[in-house]
């Protein structure tokens, strides 16, 4: 059975109003609402673009308007999330689907590609810094991407190396650092999704104020956000400090943002060097959890 978090919306930008489209599963031809991104993927990039895709779905009634915004959405800590479709020009992403609908076989040739063309795009430390500042790359390929890069030796290289291919052959990992770089070098693209969201975020997001229930907002406290400016780590090198400090002056984020229990695990003194108290936050758990 797909288990599934994803669903593709045509939103109706006159009204602001949502319609979840049906999908066919990638395997067992069940039609479903939430699926894997995958088999989202799998459909869009037969279209050559947005508008083909509307046309298509207008024709075909699933949508009566052809005013539309076509994008994926997802359920995280009880906050929507929103991910751009794929068309046509990535329609090589269909023959990463061999292994599973959420793992790509890392012997398979265009995902090789694919992490060469990444690593040596990663060796630009402009085009570093703007992966590692990206609210779209996760923090454990974050991680590995900065220990990598600060290594001294071939053996620690080629150890992380390792690390950021496995963590590439999960199918959203690899296709959010193909969008982030495509971004980088498309800056109008970033624009236009950010100004899709602003519009998105009105029927998409859920404050905690707008919340009733109680068990809803409890949850919400639980997964609470704070800042951690990742550049700002003592071991990365002074060139990558100063980088960062020009990326801060232009305006542009340097931070991560981390969920309540993440803050947990992380140890007393790693907290410290960001001015956080982690006992307060330990306390704030307590009571929560105890709810």
């Amino acid at each position: 059975m797909n288990s599934g978090i994803y669903s593709l919306v045509a939103r109706n930008k006159e009204k602001n109003e949502e319609i979840i489209l049906p999908i066919k599963e990638l395997k067992g031809n069940e039609v479903r609402y939430k699926v894997n991104i995958s088999s989202i993927d799998k459909l869009t990039t037969y279209f050559k673009d947005e508008q083909e895709l509307i046309k298509r779905l207008y024709d075909k009634k699933y949508i009566n308007f052809l005013n539309a915004d076509i994008y994926i959405k997802y359920k995280n800590n009880n906050v929507y999330n929103n991910i751009e479709v794929i068309y046509k020009d990535l329609n090589g992403f269909r023959s990463l689907i061999t292994k599973g609908e959420s793992t790509i076989e890392e012997t398979n040739e265009l995902f090789i590609q694919g992490c060469d063309n990444f690593f040596l795009k990663l060796n630009d430390s402009k085009i570093r810094n703007y992966v590692l500042n990206s609210e779209d790359i996760n923090l454990k390929l974050k991680q590995d991407i900065n220990a990598m890069y600060n290594s001294t030796t071939i053996n620690e290289v080629n150890f992380y190396k390792r690390l950021i291919i496995k963590d590439l052959s999960n199918y959203r990992t690899f296709r959010n650092l193909t969008l982030v770089l495509r971004e980088y070098f498309v800056p109008e693209l970033r624009i236009e999704k950010n100004k899709k969201n602003q519009e998105r975020n009105i029927v998409n997001n859920l404050s905690i104020n707008e919340v009733n229930d109680k068990d809803l907002e409890e949850d919400l406290a639980k997964t609470m956000s704070i800042n951690i400016p990742t550049n700002y780590s003592e071991q990365l090198s002074t060139k990558e400090y100063e980088e960062a400090k020009v990326w801060e002056s232009e305006g542009k984020s340097i931070n991560e943002m981390l969920d309540l229990d993440q803050i947990l695990s992380m140890p007393e003194d790693e907290l410290a060097k960001f001015g956080i108290n982690k006992k307060v936050y330990e306390e704030y758990a307590n009571r929560i959890y105890k709810k």
